[in-house]
């Protein structure tokens, strides 16, 4: 395996040269395997197979990032930091709404800027860590659920069911406290890493659609049930 395979592999949208910021000759002399890329949106017209460890947003608008940031969480599951200068406040609130892990001014010590980049995957790292055991399996009503952690796939009765990468983190959470109420406080935490703050519907949004993907029937559900003012749970016929 080359070095450039064994690096981490950090995107960035960047309508400006790296070596413009203070930061940039940090990224480009650690050894990085980086993809630069001027927008989020013309990334995702192209075909691409980089799959990146980290993802780095460089002085995008509020508005650009709220049209486009959903691309980004459905296609990868992995840390995402915008890094800009004089970051407002409603900029930050919705930032980390969206689920960005950190707003990092662009003049920060670069020595502090690459340890930040490590801190993130570390703790993503332990967390991985955590759901080492690849397969989860429950027997449900409408079949077999199988989920397999290290391909992020989630099979009922032998068919894959195609979910985007934070349906796919909601349903593991279920699947791993089957027969379990599980908050939507809960669900988001274990996700995110983050506590809920009441207004993301991320979690809804997601279980609507994850039980549209599996043909379960939100009034008289078989599979993803609401408890009133509790949370959501795995309906199981029999653990395992």
């Amino acid at each position: 395996m080359g070095s450039e395979d064994e690096a981490i592999k950090v995107l960035i949208f960047s309508s400006v040269k790296l070596s413009k910021y203070p930061f940039g000759d940090s990224l480009l002399s650690n050894k990085f395997n980086l993809k630069v890329e001027c927008d989020i949106d013309s990334f995702f017209k192209k075909n691409h197979n980089f799959c990146p460890d980290i993802i780095l947003i460089i002085k995008d608008t509020l508005s650009n990032l709220i049209e486009n940031f959903g691309k980004i969480r459905d296609a990868f599951s992995v840390p995402v930091l915008v890094i800009g200068n004089h970051f407002e406040e409603i900029y930050q609130i919705v930032a980390y709404e969206l689920g960005i892990v950190d707003c990092i001014d662009e003049k920060i010590d670069p020595r502090i800027f690459i340890l930040k980049i490590f801190a993130h995957l570390k703790q993503v790292d332990e967390s991985a860590r955590k759901i080492k055991n690849d397969k989860v399996s429950v027997k449900l009503d409408i079949g077999r659920l199988e989920v397999y952690q290290s391909s992020r796939k989630i099979l009922i009765n032998k068919n894959e069911i195609q979910l985007s990468s934070f349906e796919y983190d909601v349903f593991l959470v279920l699947a791993k406290h089957p027969g379990q109420i599980v908050s939507r406080e809960k669900i988001y935490k274990i996700i995110k890493g983050t506590d809920y703050t009441g207004v993301s519907r991320s979690v809804d949004i997601s279980i609507s659609r994850i039980r549209s993907r599996i043909g379960d029937n939100p009034i008289n559900s078989t599979c993803v049930k609401t408890i009133r003012n509790k949370g959501y749970m795995l309906m199981v016929s029999d653990s395992v």
